[in-house]
């Protein structure tokens, strides 16, 4: 919730409150002044709780709101590394036709990143390498995003067979993209940049 607008809770739930007329029910049951201070305590209680509900439940909100199971449309697409052999992967890439064009000879995609939806691919020989299943992305904001995925080596995901966790933060600076793993059990990082080669072509993966 912004500023602005609980302020503007904030006064109009003043103005309720001044609004009851706290003396007067104090005069008409003058016995009962102790009962009276009671119960106009938690007239105020009530609403100072009533307040901070809409401000959780706002709050939750905007935070479902920025979590989801499929990735961004700002990362789909295949990437190359941000040198002389992936821009040469690149110009070999954009002259494919057909997923039969993709061969260990035309070097379209090694060393490559695919993302589509729910799915990232660090492609290797033979279109092998690791498969991350997605199953939450968060966005960080500024173009960053948390990736909880599960890793496949050499095999496409498939339901039911045993697969590692794994945590990805997908940066993009200047247009280009860094991938880090935050599980990898030494704690470096991949220093490598990716830059957007073009779309994924059609037939690539198997629904």
């Amino acid at each position: 919730m912004n500023r602005r607008r609980r302020n503007l809770i904030q006064k109009d739930l003043a103005v309720r409150i001044s609004d009851l007329d706290f003396e007067g029910l104090v005069a008409h049951n003058p016995g009962n002044n102790r009962r009276s201070r009671i119960v106009n305590g938690g007239v105020v209680i009530g609403a100072l709780f009533l307040f901070c509900g809409c401000v959780n439940t706002h709050a939750k909100s905007s935070e479902e709101k920025e979590a989801s199971s499929t990735m961004p449309d700002a990362l789909l697409g295949v990437w190359h590394r941000n040198d002389d052999e992936g821009r040469k992967s690149c110009d070999s890439y954009k002259n494919v036709k057909s997923v039969s064009d993709i061969t260990e000879e035309s070097n379209a995609l090694m060393g490559g990143l695919i993302i589509i939806e729910d799915m990232v691919h660090a492609y290797a020989e033979y279109g092998e390498g690791d498969f991350y299943a997605v199953k939450n992305v968060v966005n960080l904001g500024r173009q960053g995003w948390k990736v909880d995925a599960f890793i496949y080596i050499d095999t496409m995901p498939t339901e039911g067979e045993y697969a590692a966790k794994s945590t990805l933060n997908f940066a993009i600076e200047s247009g280009l993209l860094s991938v880090n793993d935050v599980n990898t059990f030494d704690g470096s990082k991949n220093e490598d940049k990716f830059f957007k080669c073009g779309e994924v072509i059609d037939g690539l993966y198997e629904n």
